[in-house]
């Protein structure tokens, strides 16, 4: 990567921590509190999904194994 393109990295980073900051904020503490005791539970599932494909398809937007060219091709 080059260095303007981690320095956009890093922006597009803090740009999306802020907004999920401003977010959780605004949220009840009941819903706060939900997300927080379901935190265990959704680092299992982003381990076994990154255990199952590599980082670079989830960041993409993309589940591991999914062919979306299989898709596109249904679509037509």
């Amino acid at each position: 990567m080059t260095a303007a393109g981690s320095a956009l990295h890093e922006r597009v980073r803090c740009e999306r921590t802020d907004v999920l900051s401003k977010q959780l904020t605004a949220m009840p503490s009941s819903a706060r509190r939900a997300l927080y005791e379901a935190l265990p539970a959704l680092e299992l599932l982003a381990e076994r999904l990154l255990s199952e494909g590599s980082g670079h398809e989830l960041r993409a937007g993309r589940l591991p194994g999914h062919d979306l060219r299989a898709d596109q091709r249904a679509e037509r």
